[in-house]
């Protein structure tokens, strides 16, 4: 008896401490509409036919049944452009279906727009895998036991009110709706600027787009505008501008904060000392012009040959263009002397340190994959580790970037095909991770063969490797006079914007919480997650201790 009444009083005594855990639970649990959600029965449903919803990067194979909701929630900032993806699947085949989506909207009635695309397959050796998405303008057909993707795109404004927004997806055959979903937007009550943290810099084939397009007569460079305009639009900034930049109308890019680079003169240029000098009184005449603009005439130096080659551009560009900064994208280890790296001979001309993410490994990374290794340990013991050496560079005004093209591979992060698309996102959180400024690209359309069918652009170097300098494809294969989007250049911009939130987060956080949040999606360079759960999971957690941040 005693014991049970003494059982009572702690019960008494714990019950107001657990009724307030569970009030606070409530309050601090994130509002999802997807939970619990009950699928809509269209007025013709059609039971045969599966509609799944994925993450904006996940990559539903062609002949993989697809796994997902019934229903998806988007969740984004102000100014930002974010998507998912719904799968259709049947086992029989299916002619002549339409998707519509309504634009997003809130209780008040403030709207978002939506565009829909369609997503072509391309074989990676084993698998078809989407990429291409086309804009989603009319009928298509359903091949029996293929799963079809289709990619919904969102856009936030700086003046897009914060809250919950909802709009409705509808399959037709016809007439008739045979399948029907809601889709759900969270816009977070903060604003991604304009100016990009990350600075990017690809190459944007001139030549590529005017000889798919079969354009042979002067265009005045429009046709390369609409392209360079729509990778901007995707916070990416190609070499080169769409004007000569002593020309009055390029103005208006060197003003757009969201060009943050741009290619003075390219490797492989001959010299105009009279036209380097205009250059550079022009872009003198405001700091945030000078300060994009950068010079790139050796790309991956491997021997002594082409160190000097950086030595003499880089004595002749102190008489011309004083203050520039030059970039070489490297990838080995050169020992000049015993006592001198490649690094250190550079030292002198670089401004722009890029090498690739393998150069931040530890010691013990190394020694556990020794295929890929920048810096050896004797200069680690005489200069300090890659790392540590690119912070000191940053201490007297250097920049620092890295790269990825046709390698490294996995286990490395990198925006090939034929890896899982969230390892595209998280190489974004390493680059931060490592306090990486840029990422340099080759190209995003080296389209050598019909990118549309054939993946394998570098057939010389790996037979194996898909969709190497390839973000976007020619709208001349589909009909348009532009370029088409793929969903690596989707998971690229929406790792540029990680990006950027994870700026925010530094300087509303502190570094060390948001260190905290980027190791769990990344512990080191060869530790990171490969599960599209747990990196959405640490994103939400981001974006709503971010949006609370600023709130305060």
């Amino acid at each position: 008896m005693r014991r049970n009444n003494y059982i009572k009083k702690l019960c008494l005594l714990l019950l107001p401490v657990l009724l307030v855990s569970v009030f606070l639970y409530s309050c601090n649990k994130e509002f999802d509409p997807t939970k619990d959600y009950k699928p809509i029965i269209a007025e013709h449903e059609d039971s045969t036919l599966k509609l799944t919803f994925v993450h904006s990067f996940t990559k539903v194979a062609q002949d993989e049944k697809p796994k997902g909701n019934n229903s998806y929630y988007i969740r984004l900032a102000k100014n930002e452009i974010e998507g998912c993806q719904f799968v259709l699947y049947s086992e029989n085949d299916k002619e002549n279906l339409t998707a519509e989506i309504t634009e997003f909207k809130n209780e008040a009635g403030d709207a978002i727009p939506a565009e829909l695309f369609i997503e072509h397959y391309i074989s990676t050796g084993d698998a078809m895998t989407p990429d291409p998405i086309v804009p989603l303008s009319s009928e298509f057909n359903l091949e029996g036991s293929k799963s079809q993707a289709f990619y919904i795109k969102i856009k936030t404004t700086p003046d897009t009110p914060a809250g919950i927004y909802e709009a409705m997806l509808s399959i037709k055959d016809g007439s008739k709706t045979i399948k029907q979903a809601k889709v759900f937007a969270k816009v977070w009550d903060f604003t991604l600027s304009e100016a990009t943290a990350c600075t990017t810099a690809m190459d944007l084939s001139h030549w590529a787009v005017y000889v798919k397009h079969e354009q042979w007569d002067s265009d005045d460079n429009e046709l390369y505008k609409i392209y360079y305009d729509y990778l901007l639009e995707n916070r990416v900034n190609a070499y080169y501008l769409p004007y000569d930049l002593l020309d009055p109308r390029v103005d208006e890019y060197l003003d757009n904060p969201r060009v943050t680079s741009f290619c003075i003169t390219g490797y492989k240029t001959d010299y105009n000392f009279d036209r380097l000098r205009a250059i550079h009184e022009k872009l003198s005449q405001k700091e945030e012009w000078f300060d994009k603009g950068y010079f790139y005439f050796v790309d991956e130096p491997t021997d002594m040959h082409l160190l000097n080659e950086i030595e003499f551009h880089g004595m002749n560009l102190e008489t011309v263009y004083p203050g520039y900064r030059m970039v070489a994208p490297f990838f080995t280890d050169i020992a000049v002397d015993y006592k001198t790296d490649q690094i250190e001979f550079m030292s002198d001309y670089i401004r722009i340190w890029c090498n690739k993410p393998y150069a931040y490994k530890t010691a013990k990374e190394n020694k556990k994959e020794p295929k890929y290794i920048v810096q050896s340990e004797k200069y680690d013991k005489q200069y300090g580790t890659y790392a540590e050496r690119m912070e000191e560079f940053k201490k007297r005004g250097d920049k620092v970037w890295w790269y990825v093209c046709w390698e490294p591979q996995d286990p490395y992060t990198n925006i090939l095909m034929e890896q899982k698309g969230v390892v595209h996102r998280v190489l974004f959180w390493q680059q931060k991770q490592y306090n990486v400024d840029g990422f340099l690209y080759y190209a995003v359309n080296n389209w050598t063969e019909n990118a549309w069918e054939d993946a394998i652009t570098g057939k010389h170097l790996m037979p194996h490797v898909y969709g190497d300098g390839v973000l976007i494809y020619d709208g001349a294969h589909v009909g348009i006079r532009g370029p088409v989007g793929s969903l690596r250049l989707e998971a690229v911009r929406d790792g540029i914007e990680d990006f950027e939130y994870l700026t925010m987060a530094e300087k509303e956080l502190g570094k060390k919480k948001t260190n905290k949040i980027i190791k769990k999606v990344s512990k080191s360079i060869l530790d990171y997650t490969k599960n599209d759960e747990t990196f959405v999971k640490a994103r939400i957690e981001l974006g709503n201790k971010l949006e609370k941040a600023l709130k305060k």
